[in-house]
């Protein structure tokens, strides 16, 4: 019997997961929402979620990854900015200390953490053929974990709307306690 390319890996795949989850004291009988192997085959992208502004309603209430001094907004000399996002299918938008543009619009960026900007990039998925988001989560326990928690949630209705897939793709980086937090913040907030 041939086994062809994507079932090994896919096998292969699938018993990595089972025995990561295993090592992790996670039962590996549980259940999937949709059908194995549906995310096989599909477009992927990584999504993390983590642009905030100041007055956006986000816990962290900071211009999170766009600033290096976060509790003030983005400016020449407060930034992070490698490109500017073009922000026109965005509902709101936060203003920056920038000057205006150069087509004489307001400097404003947006924030992931509105619900709006979320659905928009669901709708960008879904106009343009991506099945499915890796939402990256990093480790949930600190200060971020209430915005993360928020973030995740928002990812889960936008992909419910648009009729897309995502998951938890947990990124341990630094990540000392990750064996038993990842059980507990699957087990208390991420299964459901």
């Amino acid at each position: 019997m041939s086994v062809s390319r994507r079932t090994f890996i896919g096998t292969a795949a699938g018993g990595a997961a089972a025995a990561a989850l295993g090592t992790l004291g996670i039962a590996r009988t549980a259940s999937a929402a949709s059908g194995p192997g549906d995310v096989v085959g599909k477009v992927t992208v990584g999504y993390q979620g983590w642009f905030a502004c100041i007055g956006d309603g986000a816990p962290i209430n900071a211009w999170w990854h766009w600033s290096a001094n976060a509790g003030q907004a983005p400016s020449p000399s407060n930034t992070t900015i490698v490109a500017w996002p073009d922000v026109r299918d965005y509902a709101k938008t936060y203003q920056t200390g920038y000057a205006a543009l150069g087509n004489g619009q307001p400097a404003k960026l947006f924030s992931s953490y509105d619900q709006q900007t979320v659905d928009t990039h669901f709708l960008w998925m879904q106009q343009n053929g991506i099945d499915t988001a890796a939402l990256q989560r990093f480790n949930p326990t600190g200060g971020e974990g209430p915005t993360r928690d928020a973030m995740a949630a928002k990812v889960r209705s936008a992909a419910e709307s648009h009729g897309r897939k995502f998951y938890i793709m947990y990124d341990v980086s630094d990540w000392t306690t990750m064996q038993s937090d990842i059980k507990t913040d699957w087990t208390n907030k991420m299964k459901a």
